[in-house]
């Protein structure tokens, strides 16, 4: 990973992930990404993440993962409002169609401090797979 502060208000990063696997390990080949944060206000800040490699079997440029994250967070005193929103897309190879994925995501998390130490959260969040029936 490669971390560049470009001011007091902006970094970078690059990143490459090697052997990154959950619940399979497809291929031994890295994904790669970079990830952008803006404090635009002392209380403001913007961050977007960008992820694309192959995380299947078939290692085709055309089967890679692209995938993008987005957040933006506001944090008060005792408030603070984090929102996100994902998007991603891959070709899943092993189907005859050999059918686009396409999904995406958000949350909203609502935290409010009370009192030392009391905190109260509220999160609602949606997913929606294009192919999920």
């Amino acid at each position: 990973m490669r971390y560049i502060a470009v001011s007091d208000d902006l970094t970078v990063t690059a990143f490459i992930v090697n052997s990154y696997y959950h619940l399979a390990h497809p291929n031994d080949l890295p994904s790669y990404g970079g990830r952008c944060a803006w404090k635009a206000t002392p209380r403001l800040t913007f961050t977007q993440t960008l992820y694309g490699g192959p995380d299947q079997t078939e290692t085709s440029l055309e089967f890679w993962l692209l995938y993008g994250k987005n957040i933006v967070e506001w944090g008060g005193d005792d408030v603070t409002v984090p929102a996100s929103f994902h998007i991603g897309t891959e070709i899943i190879a092993h189907l005859p169609s050999s059918q686009r994925a396409f999904v995406m995501g958000g949350n909203m998390v609502l935290r409010w401090h009370i009192a030392d130490p009391w905190s109260v959260p509220l999160r609602p969040e949606f997913y929606w797979d294009r192919n999920l029936r």
